[in-house]
């Protein structure tokens, strides 16, 4: 389950409070009503965590790393293949 930043810093303020994930959990089950799912004491102490790492527990954005391709790139890797034309493309890729 996905559980906002809101609740997440309930959590964690919680945490610092009791010192116990049950007892967050508790919290969370008397904030939230009987019926809503409860975050594992894992998750929760990853939010406690992340928040001591960053101050915040936001997920950080991922970006995609896009490779340009330039006509030096490509030559560079014809030049590697000719002069070892059994070498994996893994390898090269390394190198």
């Amino acid at each position: 389950m996905v559980y906002s930043n809101q609740q997440k810093a309930k959590c964690v303020l919680w945490f610092n409070q009791y010192q116990s994930p049950t007892r967050v959990q508790q919290e969370f089950r008397r904030t939230y009503g009987p019926f809503t799912r409860l975050p594992d004491q894992k998750s929760i102490k990853e939010w406690v965590a992340k928040f001591s790492d960053t101050g915040s527990v936001q997920r950080i954005k991922r970006t995609n790393t896009r490779y340009v391709r330039t006509d030096e790139a490509v030559q560079d890797v014809l030049e590697l293949f000719a002069a070892e034309p059994h070498m994996s493309q893994r390898r090269a890729e390394n190198e």
